[in-house]
């Protein structure tokens, strides 16, 4: 999922075939007007006393999260609130924002036709849950949410407890997602205003250990479904996930001004078929890594150019005319793409064909979802298509934004051996 604000246009999750420009910002609706609860000093000290006195540095901590995968939406659990009730949130490196609907919405503001019922958040239930005064507004492409920050008590077994803000929306237009809300992992610079990143705000604390999360999405079930998913929050797991070393991609500066991160953007020098001596040059261009998005979107001068570079006789137009069905035998580790990140290109991540397979494409049985698609821009977006065939740590480099030195690493998993290895 892409953020995008008065400062940065950005893309998102959309339908395959919808090869649409970046939503430009637009004005929307005021959120509704939301009773403010009178808090009692006492409940608020309970959880927001941690904002004077960050939590004792020897009890940070780092934890294991288990991801919940619903209709390729992945999650994980939190507890909000004092008592606590537990939320299922969609964690999103494509943007900074936390958010959960508002129980008084409505389904015209936020609809869910996702099919999972969602737990919507009664700051009157709360007796730590207070509003801010700040009413406020994200958009992102492919949608939208607005409404009040509140303040609230966070809990994860095993983590002291922490005051987060976030928006308690009164409109979600993102009706489709399978989790109660979103929580975003990009840096603070796009956060909604009012409002802290999850990380920064855990971090200011004292409750995690280091900057820094892993992601492992699991393994495929007979269902085609994820499961054992771990989100490590901060630390990572690669010893316990990588077959051998990591591949490290510094993160780039990508504000007007280039002098502040806003997503997990870096250089994308390269991109290489195993199926073409030669590789397609990207010089100047910059890909997002997104566990929001579903895609692997290239821009469109590049996108053909890929599909040719397989050498499986593939064509993007026929692709999308769908005069050429991609079936699943098909993808298999005997071919592979390379892409070169890093200003040189030296940063190179292979991804062979059988860790690209998605069943499920609907145009005949045994028929796989094409594995890149165009952008329908000048932009580049790896989403969970290439994050899942990989483990990948994600790091800030420093709590204080004076000091980030971001990049993400990422490795193969130790289960999977290209054609020819033993």
């Amino acid at each position: 999922m892409y953020y995008t604000n008065a400062y940065k246009q950005s893309v998102g999750i959309g339908n395959f075939f919808s090869l649409s420009l970046p939503l430009p910002l637009r004005a929307l609706s005021s959120p509704k007007e939301v009773t403010m609860i009178q808090l009692k000093p006492l409940a608020v000290a309970f959880c927001l006393s941690s904002i004077v006195a960050a939590v004792p540095a020897n009890n940070a901590k780092v934890v294991d999260l288990p991801i919940w995968s619903e209709d390729d939406y992945y999650s994980v659990s939190f507890a909000v609130g004092t008592p606590p009730q537990n939320y299922r949130l969609q964690f999103d490196t494509g943007s900074s924002t936390t958010f959960l609907d508002n129980a008084a919405c409505t389904p015209k503001d936020c609809p869910n036709v996702s099919g999972f019922p969602r737990n919507m958040y009664n700051i009157s239930q709360s007796r730590t849950g207070k509003f801010t005064g700040v009413n406020t507004t994200n958009t992102y492409d492919g949608g939208a949410i607005a409404g009040p920050v509140a303040q609230d008590c966070f809990h994860i077994e095993g983590l002291a407890p922490w005051s987060q803000t976030f928006v308690d929306s009164t409109l979600n237009l993102f009706g489709a997602t399978a989790a109660d809300g979103l929580f975003g992992l990009a840096f603070p610079y796009i956060a909604a205003n009012g409002t802290q990143s999850m990380l920064q705000a855990m971090g200011k604390q004292g409750v995690l250990a280091e900057p820094k999360f892993g992601i492992y999405y699991g393994d495929v079930n007979s269902n085609q479904t994820m499961q054992g998913g771990i989100l490590t929050m901060g630390g990572t797991r690669e010893n316990d996930f990588v077959k051998e070393g990591l591949v490290e991609v510094p993160i780039v500066k990508t504000n007007y001004d280039g002098v502040e991160y806003e997503v997990w953007k870096a250089d994308l020098a390269s991109i290489k078929g195993s199926g073409s001596k030669e590789a397609i040059k990207t010089p100047n261009k910059l890909v997002t890594f997104d566990t929001g998005s579903g895609y692997i979107q290239v821009s469109n001068e590049t996108v053909h150019a890929l599909y040719e570079s397989l050498g499986l006789g593939w064509n993007y137009t026929l692709i999308l005319e769908d005069k050429q069905i991609l079936y699943c035998n098909e993808f298999n580790s005997s071919w592979s793409v390379t892409f070169g990140f890093g200003k040189e290109g030296d940063r190179k991540v292979t991804l062979y064909g059988d860790e690209l397979a998605m069943p499920g494409f609907p145009a005949a049985p045994g028929a796989c979802w094409p594995p890149f698609s165009g952008a329908g821009g000048d932009y580049n977006i790896f989403g969970t298509p290439m994050l899942k065939a990989l483990y990948s740590t994600w790091d800030w480099g420093s709590f204080n934004p004076a000091e980030f030195k971001p990049s993400v690493r990422f490795g193969k998993l130790k289960k999977h051996k290209p054609v020819g290895s033993q």
